[in-house]
C-alpha cells in the first residue's frame, strides 16, 4: 500500500499532463513534476546512474573540444575505426571529419540543452546543444544540434555520433 501511495504523485501529474497539455506550458508545473519524480524513490532509475555520468561527462568534453578545436583531446574520446555522420560529408571515419574540420575552428561556444538516453540501448544517447564557432578563414557558424552519440559497451569510447543541424534558429 505504502509503493502505491508513493506513486499516486506521479501518476496524478501524468494524468494531468494528459488531459491538459497546456499545462506542459506552465513552467511551475514542470518544476512541480520534476520535483516529484526525484522525491518518490520508486520511479528512479537507479541502474543507470553510474553509465549515465560517464557519458554525458564524455559528451560534455566532446564540446568542449569542438569549442576550442582540440583534435587530441576529440580523438581520444573515439574508438579506432568509430564513424561520423554530417550532413556535409556523410558518414566518414571521425578521425578523418575531425582532422579535416577542427582545425578549421579559430574559437567557439557550446552550450549544451538536454541529453537523452535510449530506453532500449544504455549506450546511446542524444544531446541537444546551441554551437557559435568563430573560423581562421573568418567565417562564422551558430546553429542547433542534436547529436545522436554511440558509446561502446566495452570501453566507453564513442563508436559513432551521427550530426543533425538546424541553422535556421
Amino acid at each position: 500500500m505504502i509503493n502505491q501511495l508513493k506513486k499516486f504523485p506521479l501518476i496524478l501529474t501524468i494524468i494531468i499532463f494528459w488531459y491538459c497539455p497546456q499545462s506542459l506550458s506552465r513552467h511551475e508545473n514542470v518544476y512541480a513534476a520534476i520535483w516529484l519524480a526525484k522525491k518518490i524513490p520508486s520511479v528512479r532509475i537507479e541502474h543507470l546512474e553510474k553509465p549515465y555520468k560517464k557519458h554525458v561527462d564524455i559528451i560534455q568534453n566532446y564540446l568542449k573540444n569542438l569549442e576550442t578545436g582540440n583534435l587530441e583531446g576529440m580523438l581520444l574520446l573515439f574508438n579506432c575505426g568509430a564513424t561520423v555522420a554530417s550532413s556535409g560529408s556523410g558518414v566518414i571515419k571521425a578521425k578523418t571529419f575531425y582532422t579535416e574540420f577542427l582545425p578549421t575552428i579559430k574559437s567557439g561556444f557550446a552550450k549544451l540543452k538536454n541529453v537523452y538516453i535510449d530506453i532500449n540501448n544504455p549506450n546511446r544517447y542524444s544531446a541537444s546543444f546551441r554551437l557559435s564557432l568563430d573560423f581562421n578563414d573568418g567565417s562564422r557558424l551558430n546553429a542547433s544540434y542534436i547529436d545522436e552519440f554511440e558509446f561502446n559497451k566495452n570501453n566507453d569510447k564513442l563508436e559513432s555520433v551521427d550530426m543533425f543541424e538546424n541553422t535556421k534558429i
